[in-house]
C-alpha cells in the first residue's frame, strides 16, 4: 500500500483508525482554512476519535463537525457551487437538515 499524503483522505475500507485519521486529516484542513482565510480561531473541536470509533454515541460532535464544514463552504469564494452542488446531489430531506447548520 502506498502511503498517503497527510492531506489525502483515502477509503477507509470500514477500519475505524482509518476513518478516524481522515476525519482529523479534514479537521486539520478546516482550521487552516478558518485561521488563514476567515480568520478565526476553532476553539472547540468535535471528538474525532469518538466520531470515528463509535459514531452513535457522538451525534453532538458530528454536528459540530459538519457546522465547521459548512462554515468553510459557505465562507469561500465557491459558496455558490458549494450550494448548488447541495442542492443538486443531495436529498431534500437532508437539505432540509442542514439549513439550520448553514444559518448558524
Amino acid at each position: 500500500h502506498a502511503i498517503p499524503l497527510s492531506n489525502r483522505v483515502v477509503p477507509s475500507g470500514g477500519s475505524t483508525n482509518i476513518r478516524t485519521k481522515n476525519l482529523k486529516t479534514i479537521m486539520g484542513n478546516i482550521r487552516h482554512y478558518y485561521e488563514e482565510t476567515l480568520g478565526q480561531v476553532v476553539i472547540k473541536a468535535p471528538n474525532l476519535d469518538g466520531i470515528g470509533r463509535h459514531p452513535e454515541n457522538f451525534v453532538s460532535d458530528m454536528e459540530l463537525f459538519l457546522i465547521l464544514l459548512l462554515g468553510c463552504a459557505v465562507g469561500s469564494p465557491e459558496k455558490l457551487a458549494f450550494v448548488t452542488d447541495i442542492k443538486e446531489l443531495l436529498p431534500v430531506e437532508v437539505q432540509m437538515d442542514i439549513v439550520p447548520f448553514i444559518k448558524m
